[in-house]
């Protein structure tokens, strides 16, 4: 029985079989993003992003918000340096 889940498991068909998953799911999530409206906590964590300094958002900030410090600090590149708020939350999205 593991013999026989092996070859399958990393047989071609199957690895074509990963392949038009992925696709389909990226073009699901492209999709998605393309027609999502932003809500109000994300672009509350954008603006802390945005205005707060590192520090802010390692050790104050976490106290009164809902999204985990690391959410900000990924965000905080692209606020920082002034990228469209849609669409950077957009590439962060379906990067991640």
């Amino acid at each position: 029985m593991k013999e026989k889940f092996k070859s399958w498991a990393f047989s071609k068909e199957h690895g074509k079989c990963d392949v038009i998953t992925l696709i389909i799911y990226l073009l699901g999530v492209c999709t998605v993003s393309f027609f999502h409206e932003p809500w109000f906590d994300e672009a509350q964590s954008w603006a802390i992003a945005r205005s707060g300094t590192i520090k802010e958002i390692l050790f104050e900030i976490p106290h009164y918000e809902g999204h985990p410090p690391l959410w900000h600090l990924i965000l905080v590149p692209f606020a920082k340096l002034g990228a469209p708020y849609e669409l950077s939350l957009a590439a962060v999205n379906i990067f991640l």
